[in-house]
């Protein structure tokens, strides 16, 4: 592939044979009074980017280590709302398992409105994340764009069974029952370290969304763990 699918925290190509398609096409069903209503957030979402000032290196699987890292500045982290934690963006380095942090390379968080002023005592702050030091400059606010497409590097579920198909159905089944707009691709699986085990995930990419139903997933994100990384939605 080119240099973009050597970009970390991008959509890559995968083949043909491993996606699931699946279009929701049911309009009477769109118009329920429990899908209206998970268009609406519960209050204004949007992402808070600290610019990282200081620091060239961090693993690419740093999802864990970098939450802990933040509550370690920031100690109630956990307690905000549907907070979550963006994985860090870099390019692969020639140490395996490690990434090198460019010049926009940011920590960001999605979180709601109300928490920012919270949040902002990581202005200059200094993280440890897993032997990569990290210095943070003061944030930007950056709104949720209602972008027709949508794209998250992981989703992922309470699996009832861990292999890898099984699980992808029942991500597909879930993820129509709840999010019955546009169309969606589940890519391949992914697997996290999440306190010493592992955590499978998939690529996701969603198409088709009007303006609300966009805005509306990224606010509320899909599945778990999302201080970990997961189920976080972007523009695609």
């Amino acid at each position: 592939m080119g240099g973009l699918g050597k970009i970390m925290g991008f959509p890559r190509v995968a083949p043909f044979n491993v996606l699931i398609i699946i279009l929701v096409m049911n309009v009477s069903l769109i118009g329920s009074p429990a899908w209206n209503r998970y268009l609406v957030p519960a209050q204004p979402v949007l992402d808070l980017c600290f610019p990282i000032l200081q620091g060239g290196t961090l693993a690419v699987d740093h999802g864990y280590a970098l939450q802990v890292a933040l509550g370690r500045v920031w100690p109630d982290l956990e307690r905000i709302p549907g907070l979550g934690v963006h994985c860090v963006r870099g390019t692969l380095g020639a140490n395996p398992g490690e990434m090198l942090l460019g010049g926009g390379a940011e920590v960001r968080l999605r979180l709601p409105e109300a928490a920012v002023s919270r949040a902002q005592r990581l202005a200059g702050a200094e993280l440890e994340v897993d032997g990569h030091r990290l210095r943070l400059g003061e944030p930007l606010r950056r709104p949720l764009p209602p972008v027709s497409a949508l794209w998250a590097r992981t989703v992922t579920l309470h699996f009832r069974n861990p292999h890898p198909a099984a699980a992808r159905a029942q991500l597909a089944i879930r993820f129509a029952q709840e999010f019955p707009w546009g169309s969606f691709r589940i890519y391949r699986p992914r697997q996290l370290r999440f306190e010493g085990r592992q955590l499978l995930g998939f690529e996701m990419a969603v198409r088709g969304l009007g303006p609300e139903p966009s805005l509306a997933l990224q606010s509320r994100g899909f599945g778990g763990r999302r201080m970990l990384g997961c189920g976080l939605f972007v523009a695609f």
